[in-house]
């Protein structure tokens, strides 16, 4: 399983790139959606080293919840995951762009979910 958890982080680590590589491009609607993959990734990477697996969960609670139940993850991670996933659907389906500010924050929230994966699985 710690092929699988590796296989997701390098994921969560390529789209935490992209997002930083749109970002800096002033793409924030990209960066921001990138951010939110490369979060994704990495809860399934903690996951699947931490349970074995990942439930992959049909909604945004749920894939929450799922990282809430691994052991030892930082209440800061938590949040960072469930704001992240909180603004999901509109980032990606909105009609509204993100701004600048709202796009930093969302790839600074990504990046403790991966850093936090990096840290566990010893991929840096």
């Amino acid at each position: 399983m710690e092929s699988v958890a590796k296989s997701n982080l390098q994921k969560a680590i390529v789209y935490l790139d992209g997002a930083n590589l749109s970002f800096n491009n002033q793409n924030y609607d990209s960066a921001s959606a990138l951010a939110i993959l490369a979060a994704i990734k990495a809860k399934d990477a903690l996951a699947v080293f931490a349970a074995g697996k990942s439930k992959k969960p049909r909604n945004h609670l749920e894939a929450v919840s799922e990282l809430r139940s691994l052991p030892k993850i930082p209440n800061e991670v938590i949040k960072a995951f469930s704001a992240l996933l909180s603004n999901k659907s509109e980032i990606q389906y909105g009609p509204d762009s993100i701004s600048e500010s709202r796009a930093s924050g969302n790839i600074v929230k990504a990046a403790l979910v991966v850093e936090l994966a990096q840290q566990r699985i010893g991929m840096n």
